[in-house]
């Protein structure tokens, strides 16, 4: 994980499609299966990145207070402690840029917030469904492996009895022969 944060910043701007934020899901480690301690370095990393893009420098203490109110709230949310690393620096990033309404100070609160808001958003939707509908087994194939078993089968009685018809037909045939020429 701590491969993962270091390089998160660079992967933050990279999510621009559900299946850029697919690949990053399926490379990168959910936050609640990080160290502890390693998961707040790194949130107090991304904290201060996004103070330095609006031009503010926290007192260290209230830093370091938001940092670990921000790691309990991601921690104990069970959405929140679902998303990679990447997509929470996308969220803390992009919430500070202003894309999920407006704030009036980087608290532990209002970072949370910018999480649940990117949650919302249509490309972390859409890229949930998708990684769901990936993991489940896929049902389409089975259901057309099955039509085409009935509609061999079906297939298969047909013939069998036609066959049957005609070799009644035959034998009748001959019968009707035996008694006219006896």
């Amino acid at each position: 994980m701590e491969q993962a944060l270091t390089n998160s910043n660079r992967v933050a701007q990279a999510i621009v499609s559900v299946r850029s934020l697919v690949d990053i899901r399926r490379a990168s480690q959910k936050y609640r299966d990080a160290d502890p301690v390693a998961r707040r370095a790194w949130l107090s990393a991304q904290v201060l990145y996004c103070n330095a893009v609006n031009h503010q420098k926290p007192d260290p203490e209230i830093l370091k207070a938001d940092v670990a109110a921000l790691d309990a709230i991601i921690a104990e949310s069970a959405n929140l402690s679902d998303l990679t690393a990447p997509e929470i620096a996308f969220a803390l990033f992009h919430g500070t840029l202003g894309e999920y309404g407006e704030y009036y100070g980087l608290t532990a609160r209002t970072l949370a917030g910018f999480c649940r808001e990117f949650l919302k958003t249509a490309v972390k939707q859409s890229a949930t469904y998708e990684e769901k509908k990936a993991a489940e087994p896929e049902r389409g194939s089975w259901v057309l492996e099955r039509m085409e078993h009935h509609r061999r089968k079906v297939a298969a009685e047909y013939a069998e009895q036609e066959e049957r018809e005609e070799l009644d037909a035959r034998l009748e045939s001959i019968e009707k022969q035996q008694r006219n020429n006896p």
